[in-house]
């Protein structure tokens, strides 16, 4: 295993972050690691078991989520609700970032208090705003009510000829339990089939019950879990 620097990551927050993988067949060196993360002051560690040591922050149980695409029939029709991809000239930019926002609740970056506030609402208003401009999504997928305002949203981002990926999802809390969640992906569903995809993914938490339920309802099985913790040199 091999501790690397995020690139990325440390230019955005401004301080130097690392990372480590540690697979099932893998255990950590404690002294070897503190020395090598010095230069650091924020490692996340990804580990495929559980990790006990008070050194380490648990901040995410991270769940991936699969399925193969195949035809399917939906009835999207709805007295009070759309679902259409977002148009930056006719759509709401900044109704779509404060759903980015809502999306990010269960976010490592929220829960880890040790992270500035500021910094949670800058990277997932960076997040959003990347993928309004086509770099981190090909398409934002959004529920919107009679007036056009937008009151849920999916991003899909293309990960190679046959997978796409799912990274942000959210309904707005004034519309929860009404099932645009589920309409959302039924209807990602079906037009990622449609483009040619063969399977999808999405990333989210393993305490994240109610995301969990939603995308089980729709066919995804898990196909890996890992553990994520911080470690910080404060």
């Amino acid at each position: 295993m091999r501790l690397e620097k995020l690139e990325w990551d440390s230019i955005f927050f401004n301080y130097n972050i690392g990372r480590i993988i540690i697979n099932e067949n893998q255990s950590l060196n404690i002294p070897d690691f503190l020395s090598n993360s010095k230069e650091f002051k924020l490692v996340y560690i990804f580990s495929k078991l559980s990790l006990q040591n008070e050194l380490f922050k648990l901040v995410d149980e991270k769940v991936v989520l699969h399925q193969e695409l195949s035809q399917i029939n939906i009835d999207l029709t709805s007295d009070f609700f759309s679902i259409k991809s977002f148009n930056k000239l006719t759509h709401n930019r900044k109704e779509l970032e404060a759903l980015a926002i809502e999306s990010g609740a269960y976010s490592r970056f929220k829960i880890d208090e040790n992270f500035k506030s500021d910094e949670f609402l800058k990277l997932y208003q960076s997040w959003i705003s990347l993928s309004i401009d086509g770099e981190l999504a090909f398409d934002i997928v959004v529920a919107t009510d009679k007036n056009e305002h937008i009151i849920g949203f999916v991003t899909l981002n293309k990960k190679s000829e046959s997978l796409v990926d799912i990274g942000l999802v959210a309904v707005s809390g004034a519309h929860r339990g009404k099932g645009i969640g589920k309409k959302l992906l039924q209807y990602t569903l079906k037009n990622c089939f449609e483009l040619g995809y063969k399977e999808i993914q999405v990333v989210t938490q393993f305490n994240n019950v109610n995301a969990m339920k939603l995308y089980e309802s729709v066919g995804f099985e898990i196909q890996e879990k890992t553990f994520v913790y911080h470690y910080w040199n404060l």
